[in-house]
């Protein structure tokens, strides 16, 4: 999901709903938390892991496209179970993702949520590199959010300044870099070897090239 923004839908003027913070309303009908927002494209993934990672549910909204002021959009709104200060934290959390572009990689076995900072421009074993910078935001307390944070920023200008490195792979093909994923306060430049079909990661400190590793 990207093009990500806020929606004010026609029934947060009733007298029943109140802003609480950053587009987040309490509906003191229901006795909940909502939030809503448009984007370009609804998909069930990433969207499925955001309800699961936020305890939110779908209301009447659920990515559909509908008219607001004459123009059609992709919506969703998503609301807590109850109006308790957990539920309040991770609505607020999620409410979040405005103006970020949100999606779904591939890590080992699984897929994890990440946050998409655009693509790297650097230069690896004379090659160079145009791969996604992603920010690692899967937390199943859902008591994370997707703000730009330290040291991300950083790993993202190294990744971004055209910088040279040299990694020692056998049979090294750079077309086997997937992302470079930012997660645990280091850069990991995941690569699949299609020879073992193994993942690996080669993790980066803000110095250079600190392990690599199989996940």
């Amino acid at each position: 999901m990207k093009n990500i923004k806020a929606v004010k839908l026609d029934k947060y003027n009733a007298d029943n709903y109140r802003e609480v913070a950053f587009d987040v309303y309490f509906n003191e009908a229901a006795n909940n938390y909502c939030f809503c927002f448009e984007t370009d494209v609804v998909n069930q993934y990433p969207l499925e892991d955001l309800l699961d990672q936020y305890l939110l549910s779908c209301t009447e909204y659920y990515g559909q496209e509908v008219t607001i002021g004459g123009v059609q959009k992709n919506i969703v709104e998503v609301e807590t179970l109850s109006a308790n200060k957990e539920n309040l934290i991770r609505i607020l959390n999620l409410s979040t993702i405005v103006d970020k572009e949100i999606i779904n990689v591939v890590y080992g076995e699984y897929e994890i949520l990440v946050v998409n900072y655009g693509n790297s421009n650097c230069v690896i074993n004379g090659k160079e590199i145009h791969i996604p910078i992603v920010g690692y935001r899967n937390d199943r307390s859902g008591m994370i959010n997707f703000e730009l944070k330290y040291p991300e920023v950083q790993y993202k200008s190294m990744f971004t300044s055209g910088q040279t490195y040299n990694i020692e792979i056998v049979n090294f093909d750079e077309n086997n870099l997937k992302y470079i994923l930012l997660r645990d306060g280091k850069a990991k430049l995941i690569y699949e070897d299609s020879y073992t079909q193994e993942t690996i990661e080669i993790i980066f400190n803000q110095d250079g090239i600190e392990e690599i590793k199989k996940v």
